[in-house]
């Protein structure tokens, strides 16, 4: 999603930063990184859109943003959890902390499972489908 470009920079330098042998007694520095991620992944309105027949037909937009909502607030669970980890400094669980950024790295902050689930909600009988957007 274009919206997280930034955040996303921000997640692979802290990546780097945590593999990189002369920076391991400076990680409880990088919560501060972390919870600017945070605080932007809150304040940002991501953008969603859903499929729909005519504008009868529009009752699943609440199912549908409801989905964005749960991911959304799952990615930034999954950042308070590495801002934790982070906050241990010598005791860290690197290893855990390379699987929270690789997760929320590949799948661009839950933002391609989201749109997964979206599209799995299309009709599949072929039919003249319009798009209408939504924020969360």
């Amino acid at each position: 999603m274009y919206e997280l470009k930034d955040e996303l920079k921000a997640l692979k330098a802290i990546k780097k930063a945590i593999n990189v042998e002369k920076h391991k007694h400076e990680l409880e520095n990088l919560t501060v990184f972390v919870s600017g991620v945070i605080e932007a992944l809150k304040l940002k309105q991501l953008r969603y859109f859903h499929h729909y027949i005519s504008e009868k037909h529009t009752a699943n937009k609440q199912t549908y943003k409801a989905y964005a909502t749960k991911n959304k607030y799952k990615a930034l669970t999954q950042l308070t959890e590495l801002n934790h980890e982070l906050s241990k400094n010598l005791k860290a669980n690197l290893t855990r902390c390379n699987v929270i950024l690789d997760e929320l790295i590949e799948t661009d902050f839950y933002g391609d499972t989201t749109n997964k689930q979206l599209a799995k909600f299309t009709n599949a009988t072929p039919r003249k489908l319009k798009q209408n957007y939504f924020h969360v």
